[in-house]
C-alpha cells in the first residue's frame, strides 16, 4: 500500500516538473531542476491516529505546490523547491527512520557519541 501511496506522489511530482523517486525505504524525493537555489520543504507521508488525517500528508502537498508555484512564476522560475515525504517519521517502526536514513548524520543521538578530549602536546 505505501508503494502505491508513492507512486501517486511521485506521479504528482513528476507533473509539477520535479525529478522524482522513491528510495529504498519508501521516501519520496522530487528534485527541482530550476538551476538557482533550491530549498527543501516537505514532511513525512503517514497520518497519525492523534494529530489528524492530514499531519504530514498536507505538509508534503504544500511543499509540492510551492514548487509548481516557483517554477509556473517567471519571475522565481530559477528558484526551486525540493519536495520530500519522510516514511515513519513518527515511530511505528524506529524513530525518524525516514529521514535518518535520508541524511549523512549518525542513528545515534549526539549525546550518545563517545567525546574525544584533545591530545596533549
Amino acid at each position: 500500500m505505501m508503494w502505491y501511496r508513492g507512486k501517486w506522489l511521485v506521479d504528482r511530482m513528476t507533473e509539477a516538473g520535479l525529478d522524482a523517486q522513491i528510495d529504498g525505504i519508501a521516501n519520496v524525493l522530487g528534485k527541482s531542476r530550476a538551476g538557482g537555489r533550491k530549498m527543501l520543504a516537505g514532511s513525512h507521508i503517514e497520518s497519525q491516529n492523534q494529530a489528524g488525517w492530514l499531519d504530514g500528508a498536507l505538509g508534503v502537498i504544500y511543499a509540492l505546490e510551492a514548487a509548481r508555484a516557483l517554477r509556473d512564476d517567471p519571475a522565481t522560475r530559477d528558484a526551486g523547491v525540493d519536495v520530500i515525504a519522510f516514511c515513519d517519521e513518527e515511530g511505528h517502526f524506529g524513530s525518524y527512520l525516514g529521514s535518518r536514513s535520508s541524511s549523512a548524520t549518525s542513528a545515534r543521538p549526539r549525546s550518545t557519541r563517545r567525546a574525544t578530549a584533545p591530545t596533549a602536546r
